[in-house]
């Protein structure tokens, strides 16, 4: 839905803003002062360079190619960057993460982007130097314990452990390595 899909628009511009990257336009919308022409999702200048950056988020791990394209034919030939908010193609429908801290959910996390969607799009960056590469994130609820009983069982186990409500988001960057801007995304990234 279209409130989701500008959410995810807005959450890379701000996540780029809080890095002090210098954002030109977001959504055809210049900075102040400023008019654009352009309709991408974002354009930031980087080291005098221009560069795209088309979000999509695809609602399925079949969609994964078809949004990947046209993030991919919107660019078209300048330098420019794909960002796929993943978390409808990673998060298990209907369920929480359980694991024992935040940091191991996010790791989780990080690994299911790894291994389920990173393998469906890369291919998408071959013959395409103007691609810097892509950023895939996720975010899914999760559930983080804060405390044990100090009731044990027999076998020594906490009764009854307590939980915390989380959300769960994380990053992936995949760099082009064949393309003509080597190491431009991760120090884009970079905190």
């Amino acid at each position: 839905n279209k409130p989701r899909n500008d959410a995810f628009v807005y959450l890379l511009a701000g996540k780029l803003i809080m890095q002090n990257k210098n954002l030109i336009c977001v959504d055809g919308i210049g900075k102040r002062g400023t008019t654009c022409k352009d309709k991408s999702d974002l354009i930031i200048e980087y080291s005098q360079l221009e560069l795209i950056i088309e979000c999509k988020r695809p609602n399925s791990e079949g969609a994964l190619a078809s949004r990947t394209k046209e993030a991919r034919s919107q660019i078209g030939d300048r330098p420019g960057i794909i960002a796929l908010d993943c978390s409808s193609v990673v998060r298990p429908p209907g369920k929480v993460i359980e694991k024992e801290s935040a940091e191991i959910a996010e790791q989780f996390l990080s690994s299911l982007l790894e291994k389920k969607v990173k393998p469906k799009i890369e291919r998408h960056l071959r013959l395409r130097p103007n691609l810097l590469g892509l950023i895939l994130f996720a975010r899914a609820p999760a559930m983080t314990p804060i405390g044990h009983s100090r009731i044990v069982n027999v076998s020594g186990s906490p009764l009854e452990s307590r939980y915390r409500p989380d959300s769960i988001g994380t990053w992936l960057l995949i760099e082009n390595s064949n393309g003509d801007y080597t190491g431009v995304l991760a120090s884009i990234f970079s905190a």
